[in-house]
């Protein structure tokens, strides 16, 4: 890929950051070397973004760091630490709450070449302890125009470091850039190394994408990685989803109702994960369950459940947080369930469905107002999940208001281990878990002869 290269040096910018980092820098010239402030901080700035990160460059030797910035006397700052990266980052901290992360220069001590093997032009760009601004790409103007592009030798980049593919998609997400065609046909050409990525980084760079903005998973897909990164989700495009309630091809419909949640502005950023992830796999079952009338039309029955059983491998597989995994999982196995304004439905979703709480509520009725809305016109009018959805809040209101805890039950373990013939385990508080649900949302009364009666038909025959 060619760049143009512009050289603006010598022109000063009014950047703010702490005033111990400049210190920092300065200490490092007074010491005859040279050290600059790199990256995101510099780019934030033409941005009007506040800096969270402090990356410093210098032609200062590794060893040489670490000797210029040990503790002061009576002092545990500033503490230097290195970082297990394999472009061998050092991490200064100069008080409990400011760090700087520095590096040698790559090229000897040419910046120039330096900032030219940086990711991405936008983050090609430094300052000095003068705030002097070094650029030698074109990466005020990309960031004037809001496009993303590698540096100038696409290929090197994304071979050195093919974690850039999703960063790329990372950083079109968060800074909500359009993309550069140059720089999708080099990620083309590369996909395959994304395989040599561990699922950490893959990780955290979707989790962003899926924050930000879950459509640009289509674009993903354009340049090969969802085939490679999710192939169930990438098979979706088989299932033509010929019937009276869809218009589109199953993983065009996920795309769109991504869409969908991608203008809500409600949702907070961890709601947008765990909803976007279930939505990104509530249809994955499609395939193994498709069966065709006689009119041609199209079924998916029991595709909830067999999109759960594969999205429990795959979130395993990407290594997902626990209460992550169970929120996702909840969430896909239930976004076909029907719904009422009833008491019986309320009861049916804590006790069959494990929806226990007001928050996993409002989860559920986002995925199934986005799942909704993709479907074709006339079948795609939320107004009567919104409708049900308020119903069902007031019987959650009831059930989360109650004060009533496992003490106050009229049952204790004692009883419970007599009953069921067992001695003192987490299954005594498991058990009496299960009873306070029960009570608290109206399906068994606080007495102790029907607790009695409750624990003995549901868990005697298990024992």
């Amino acid at each position: 890929m060619k760049l143009q290269i512009i050289k603006i040096i010598m022109m000063k910018i009014d950047i703010k950051y702490p005033i111990e980092i400049k210190k920092a820098l300065k200490k490092i010239e007074d010491n005859g070397y040279k050290a600059y402030l790199v990256g995101g901080v510099v780019r934030d700035y033409f941005l009007n973004r506040e800096a969270n990160d402090y990356d410093v460059i210098t032609n200062l030797s590794k060893e040489g760091i670490k000797k210029l910035f040990k503790p002061d006397d009576n002092s545990k700052y500033p503490y230097c630490f290195s970082l297990n990266t394999k472009f061998d980052t050092l991490v200064i901290l100069l008080n409990e709450t400011i760090k700087i992360e520095i590096s040698s220069f790559k090229n000897n001590d040419d910046i120039k070449k330096d900032l030219l093997k940086r990711d991405f032009t936008i983050n090609s760009l430094a300052v000095d302890c003068n705030n002097n601004l070094y650029n030698y790409s074109s990466a005020i103007e990309d960031i004037k125009n809001k496009v993303l592009r590698f540096n100038s030798d696409a290929e090197y980049i994304i071979k050195e470091d093919p974690s850039r593919i999703l960063r790329y998609f990372k950083f079109l997400a968060r800074l909500d850039f359009k993309e550069d065609e140059e720089s999708l046909k080099a990620i083309y050409r590369n996909k395959e190394l994304i395989k040599t990525v561990s699922v950490e980084k893959i990780n955290i760079c979707f989790k962003e994408i899926l924050i930000y903005n879950p459509t640009l998973i289509k674009l993903m897909d354009k340049v090969g990685l969802i085939e490679i990164l999710y192939p169930d989700l990438y098979r979706l495009k088989e299932i033509k989803q010929h019937s009276k309630y869809h218009y589109e091809n199953a993983f065009d419909h996920t795309m769109t109702a991504l869409s969908y949640s991608k203008k809500d502005t409600e949702l907070k950023d961890e709601q947008k994960y765990i909803i976007n992830y279930a939505l990104l796999l509530h249809d994955i079952g499609k395939h193994d369950t498709i069966t065709i009338d006689e009119e041609g039309y199209e079924h998916y029955i029991g595709h909830p459940l067999d999109s759960y059983y594969k999205s429990i491998n795959i979130l395993k597989h990407y290594k997902i947080s626990k209460k992550e995994t169970e929120l996702i999982l909840l969430l896909i196995k239930n976004h076909d369930i029907e719904l009422n304004g009833t008491r019986r439905c309320f009861n049916r979703l804590v006790n069959k469905y494990q929806i226990d709480s007001k928050e996993k509520l409002y989860l559920l009725y986002k995925v199934k107002i986005f799942d909704r809305l993709a479907h074709k016109e006339g079948f795609n009018d939320p107004k009567n999940i919104t409708s049900t959805y308020n119903k069902l809040v007031e019987y959650y209101n009831e059930f989360e208001n109650k004060t009533i805890s496992i003490l106050d039950l009229e049952i204790n373990g004692k009883e419970i281990m007599r009953i069921l013939n067992i001695t003192p385990s987490k299954k005594i508080k498991e058990i009496k878990e299960e009873l306070l649900k029960q009570v608290l949302c109206g399906t068994l009364k606080n007495e102790n002869r029907e607790l009695i009666t409750y624990v003995t038909n549901k868990y005697k025959s298990k024992n």
